[in-house]
């Protein structure tokens, strides 16, 4: 056993240019050798290709390509450029340090989430892959090998690349860093991975160390973190692309950096994968902008995760969001496998992102007929989501609460079989919400009750009939969910969920005029309580901040930075922050 150690804030990760090379994305998928073509004609040397297969969110698939850097500067952003965007690579990094020697360790943290009422309707998602983007793992560890994911299509260490996927015997996974098929962490730098997968799956109910939060499930190793935890953006891009094409469901992402990137958002959204990713280690508002990425794209395939403490409080370096960051879960002195048949202690919100993947994973399990995510409906996310339960008062909150394994898997929260016929998840409205529900005839009492997304429910009505009208003048918009509380005969009560739907009042709206601009740019808004404006450059970095008031009007930007340096020209972005959510956009500078 390895001496004590101490772990407090975990994987912090930060960003710096890679010098070497960058990422491409053109106007629309090509042909490799169109691709190169391109690529050369602009300046750029190919050296390999990320693609993703077709999706929803992209019928043709998406595509990025990862280049040399330009070896001659004659290429320039024009608006009718194949070029869509080139962003340097990003340099991850991990910083990190282990504490100390069970289920007794355990008991305390699952306890909080209501694990062992959940482990009685499902503890095991034998049949689901969660791929863990992290350090690497210790495959042969006592309480990890019998859950470590193997490749169906390949034979094993044969030097051929049997399922035609790209990587030769990639049995458990790829490493991106190195580029070959060794997902095994390389030194005590590197013992994050094996910790959070024990959190995820270490084998349950075998008499041996800790159990996860799934007892069996398929946990697939892609190593974007090498030595001392570095890697690069273009790792993770990889790597969400391989999940994809792998057969994987749930991405756990106990990482994170600064700085907005399109192609990262791009991918994750390609994907289709159920994203569950850490939300800091700042102890920041990520609502106010800028935030940590990936956990603060608006996408409906993730889920940012915050860090609560021994007394189920926010713990204090965890980040937060009551609309950015959706759900919390245990993340202070969380006891887990380590490298070489140890345990030990680490926290941060990359330990509370796991439970929330381990969690995912037994209700994909319990409901197969379930979507991972959609815009209306139930879903595996929204099950997550609404089944949560609200955080003590605080103006440091998230958007639904901490994570309730019990209440997501059936318990007395249940929505996929709700009686509750509107509103759906995903409805926006304007205006009186009608409510209606089918309950069977023998019901004594249906009692309505809502709640404002980070707030607590409270009870609108009771003894009703369906439909009710919902007067909603006397509340701000933003994001609702409603309760219907079902008695009958006996006096037992059962409880049931919509999903969030959104109420809108004066919707806020953002354009910049005339966009592409030469010298000046004009944002025109309307904002029912005021927003943050956010201007970043392609390499995702902050170069302007700006406060717009509540109302109706524009802000004119003279196109420098915040000190007022004149931009040079090409694509930047803008991210509007307000009160009911965030709105994005791009803007050409020509000069």
């Amino acid at each position: 056993m390895r001496g004590v150690h101490n772990f407090i804030l975990c994987f912090l990760l930060s960003v710096a240019v890679m010098a070497q090379e960058q990422i491409v994305r053109l106007d629309k998928p090509y042909s490799r050798p169109q691709a190169i073509a391109i690529l050369e004609e602009a300046g750029y040397g190919f050296l390999r290709e990320i693609s993703f297969p077709p999706s929803s969110s992209f019928p043709e698939g998406l595509q990025f390509f990862v280049v040399a850097p330009q070896v001659r500067a004659v290429h320039t952003m024009r608006v009718d450029s194949p070029v869509l965007f080139v962003i340097p690579d990003q340099e991850i990094k991990a910083l990190a340090n282990p504490i100390d020697p069970g289920y007794e360790k355990q008991k305390e943290d699952f306890t909080q989430i209501s694990a062992p009422e959940a482990w009685d309707l499902r503890c095991c998602a034998e049949d689901v892959i969660v791929a863990i983007l992290d350090t690497g793992v210790d495959l042969s560890h006592q309480d990890l090998a019998a859950n470590i994911w193997t490749n169906p299509g390949e034979i094993p260490h044969d030097g051929i690349d049997n399922d035609q996927n790209g990587y030769i015997d990639d049995i458990h996974g790829w490493n991106f860093v190195d580029n070959n098929n060794n997902v095994v962490y390389q030194s005590e730098d590197e013992a994050h991975g094996t910790h959070v997968a024990g959190i995820i799956g270490a084998v349950g109910n075998n008499s041996l160390g800790v159990t996860g939060t799934a007892w069996q499930v398929q946990l697939m190793v892609l190593k974007i973190l090498g030595p001392k935890g570095t890697g690069f953006l273009s790792h993770a891009l990889e790597a969400f692309a391989y999940a994809a094409k792998g057969g994987a469901k749930i991405a756990n992402n106990s990482w994170g950096h600064d700085g907005f990137s399109e192609a990262e958002m791009l991918a994750i959204a390609a994907s289709e994968l159920l994203f569950i990713c850490a939300a800091g280690n700042e102890g920041a508002n990520n609502d106010l902008g800028g935030g940590n990425y990936p956990s603060s794209y608006d996408l409906e395939n993730i889920i940012a995760v915050a860090a609560t403490n021994k007394n189920d409080e926010l713990a204090w370096f965890s980040n937060y969001g009551a609309s950015s960051v959706q759900l919390a879960a245990p993340g202070v002195s969380i006891y887990s496998t380590y490298p070489g048949d140890n345990y030990g202690d680490m926290s941060g919100t990359s330990m509370a992102t796991p439970f929330v993947a381990g969690a995912a994973a037994l209700l994909m399990s319990h409901y197969p007929q379930l979507p991972s995510f959609q815009a209306q409906g139930p879903s595996i996310r929204s099950l997550l989501l609404e089944s949560a339960d609200p955080l003590a008062s605080s103006e440091k909150n998230v958007a639904f609460g901490r994570l309730n394994m019990a209440r997501a898997l059936g318990g007395e929260f249940m929505i996929a079989n709700s009686p509750l016929l509107s509103p759906r998840g995903g409805e926006a409205f304007q205006g009186p919400v009608t409510v209606s529900w089918q309950v069977p005839q023998s019901t004594q009492e249906v009692s309505l009750s809502y709640k404002k997304s980070g707030g607590s429910w409270q009870q609108l009505a009771s003894y009703l009939a369906s439909p009710y009208l919902w007067e909603t003048t006397d509340i701000p918009g933003g994001k609702y969910q409603l309760q219907l509380a079902v008695t009958d005969a006996t006096g037992e009560t059962g409880y049931f969920a919509s999903g969030p739907f959104t109420i809108i009042k004066n919707q806020g709206r953002i354009q910049p005029l005339p966009n592409p601009t030469t010298d000046q740019t004009s944002f025109h808004y309307h904002l029912e309580e005021g927003g943050e404006l956010f201007i970043y450059n392609l390499k995702g970095n902050l170069i302007y901040k700006e406060s717009l008031p509540p109302g109706e009007g524009s802000w004119l930007w003279p196109l420098c930075d915040q000190n007022g340096q004149k931009l040079a020209g090409g694509v930047y972005y803008y991210h509007l922050k307000e009160r009911g959510g965030s709105i994005n956009g791009k803007l050409i500078i020509q000069r």
